[in-house]
């Protein structure tokens, strides 16, 4: 289990560079102008949270300076600007997140097997949001049973996790994400290694600090979770990642229920187009019956040509094809399309081509042409 060796916890980091460039230059003016802090000199902040805590201090220090000392009103007033420049930044996560929420969708919607969307969600999540790990998993029968792990650049051991889930794991009142089902509400859990309530198998395997966790619900049934953190990178996961995985899991809900009804449909028109082919047999069954019953006879199909009455040497032919091969033949033999034969024996252009299948078998013909010619030969009709 490749886990990380001493994880240091970070949060956001500072992702815009002009908000970094004047923090730096702030940090060197508070260091010039305040003793205490030039004796023990902070480093530049990790992460949001860590600047906003390195300015609240600073803030307080330059507060207590005496007003007369040069440069306190100045320096108090970019160090109040900075800080709320960095709140707000703090905020636009949430709107750069929901533009990978947008490209994340926009290439599963390319996916048309359910089964195959399941398999490449976590990864466009990890891709889109920027997290490093993620799971998706099936809620069914009130068993919570994961389906994928994604792990940037190690497949090994998200394979590994996934192997310790392997056992459908009951949605009890032991497991938060019991709670989370019955609420249809979105998580961040904290401590993970030291909570009872968690999924153990998952927890011991992945070694986690702290995730989000999200219901996919589409019509408001949950049918499956999403999990994820940023444990390569040594981030703990705040509530805007577990907001912005829940607009995630909303979006991705109905783009998989789509998928769903699309491969169903499909399903059923196959299903249709089968029983479409089969009544159309048993109708030419039908109408071939009807034919010996009634007497062989030859009248002319309205706009065509006429067909030629029967002559002793049909009798051979009889032996051999159907009625209704005979009449697909007489009229291949008066130089008809397959089309124009479908259309005047009221079939579709694919019988047509099935029994002429049929009759190149029978009369053991290699092409059509053949075929008209041991027609017009065994008929008696050959010139």
């Amino acid at each position: 289990m490749p886990t990380v060796d001493n994880w240091t916890p970070k949060g956001p980091p500072i992702t815009d560079a002009g908000i970094r460039e004047r923090l730096a230059a702030l940090l060197e003016r508070a260091v010039a102008l305040l003793p205490a802090v030039a004796e023990d000199a902070p480093g530049f902040p990790r992460d949001i949270d860590d600047a906003l805590s390195t300015l609240d201090a600073l803030i307080i220090l330059v507060r207590e300076l005496p007003v007369d000392v040069a440069e306190r009103g100045d320096l108090l007033g970019d160090l109040r600007e900075v800080h709320g420049d960095l709140r707000e930044h703090r905020v636009l996560r949430r709107y750069d997140a929901m533009a990978g929420i947008q490209k994340a969708l926009s290439r599963l919607r390319g996916i048309t097997s359910p089964d195959e969307m399941l398999q490449r969600v976590p990864e466009e999540l990890c891709k889109g949001l920027g997290f490093d790990r993620a799971i998706i998993s099936r809620v069914e029968d009130s068993m919570w049973i994961p389906v994928q792990v994604h792990i940037n650049g190690d497949p090994s051991w998200a394979k590994e996790i996934l192997d310790a889930a392997s056992e459908p794991q009951p949605l009890d009142h032991l497991l938060i994400e019991s709670e989370m089902a019955r609420r249809r509400a979105p998580l961040l859990v904290r401590d993970v290694q030291e909570s009872e309530h968690v999924h153990q198998p998952i927890a011991s395997v992945s070694d986690s600090r702290s995730y989000v966790a999200a219901p996919i619900m589409p019509e408001g049934h949950v049918i499956g979770f999403f999990h994820a953190d940023y444990y390569l990178s040594q981030r703990h996961a705040d509530e805007i990642d577990r907001d912005v995985l829940f607009a995630f899991a909303e979006a991705f809900g109905y783009v998989f229920l789509r998928a769903v009804l699309a491969t169903r449909l499909k399903a059923q028109g196959d299903q249709v187009r089968a029983m479409a082919a089969s009544l159309e047999a048993v109708i030419d069954e039908i109408r071939e019956s009807e034919v010996r019953m009634a007497g062989e006879s030859h009248p002319a199909p309205e706009g065509g040509p006429r067909l030629a009455p029967p002559s002793p040497g049909d009798h051979r032919l009889h032996s051999l094809l159907t009625a209704r091969e005979l009449e697909v033949l007489a009229l291949l033999a008066a130089g008809e399309t397959n089309a124009a034969i479908g259309t005047r024996l009221v079939i579709s252009e694919g019988t047509v081509k099935s029994h002429v299948k049929h009759i190149l078998r029978k009369l053991r013909a290699a092409n059509r042409a053949e075929a008209v010619s041991k027609y017009m030969r065994l008929s008696g009709r050959a010139a």
